[in-house]
């Protein structure tokens, strides 16, 4: 059944072709809750990310809610029938999961955006430096969150996508910052035609 009378995530899985549904299930909380992405681990479980404002999101490892929304990661069974493993990626602020990304060994990245300085607890690879910034986390097939980052410059800044490819993380959003961590050789090192980023 349904959780709450909220917006809540759903899941379908097609048979091949689309010639029928296999199953239809919902995620969530009793508050609103969003899917932004989806993916299948090498096991064959569903990998979630997105948002919720659900004080209760069944999560089964990992913080409690601290902000007004967190993002979230969460693994269902193959068959969709239960959650394998559900954690949120939480700070004082708005968190967004929005896209997620499984390695060969299981670990999934979830990326988004945050207005948090710290998630979880952790230290982070680097610190926040704006009003809000890119961040990424690796989370363990147990859900467990063993590392995450920030990745921006002094204005706003979003992760979008993530993909894994020989062990590498590739990141791709956007940003408002013209202080975003450039690398030397860059195939375009100035942010915007005039390099002030809509400032």
């Amino acid at each position: 059944t349904k959780p709450s009378a909220w917006g809540d995530v759903f899941v379908i899985k097609l048979l091949p072709g689309g010639t029928a549904v296999d199953y239809v299930t919902y995620l969530g909380g009793g508050n609103d809750d969003y899917g932004f992405a989806i993916t299948i681990d090498p096991q064959g479980r569903v990998v979630i990310g997105g948002a919720t404002y659900s004080s209760d999101f069944p999560v089964t490892t990992g913080p409690v809610r601290a902000g007004a929304i967190e993002a979230f990661l969460a693994r269902l069974s193959a068959d969709g029938s239960a959650i394998h493993s559900a954690t949120l990626v939480t700070g004082p602020a708005a968190d967004y999961g929005v896209s997620v990304t499984v390695a060969s060994n299981s670990v999934a990245y979830l990326a988004g955006h945050s207005y948090s300085s710290t998630l979880n607890g952790l230290t982070p690879v680097r610190t926040s430096r704006g009003a809000n910034d890119g961040f990424v986390a690796a989370i363990a097939a147990d859900g467990t969150v063993t590392w995450m980052t920030f990745l921006g410059g002094q204005r706003y800044d979003y992760l979008s996508a993530a993909v894994t490819a020989g062990g590498q993380i590739f990141l791709t959003g956007d940003t408002e910052s013209a202080d975003f961590p450039v690398t030397g050789g860059a195939a375009d090192a100035t942010c915007g035609t005039d390099g002030t980023c809509n400032q």
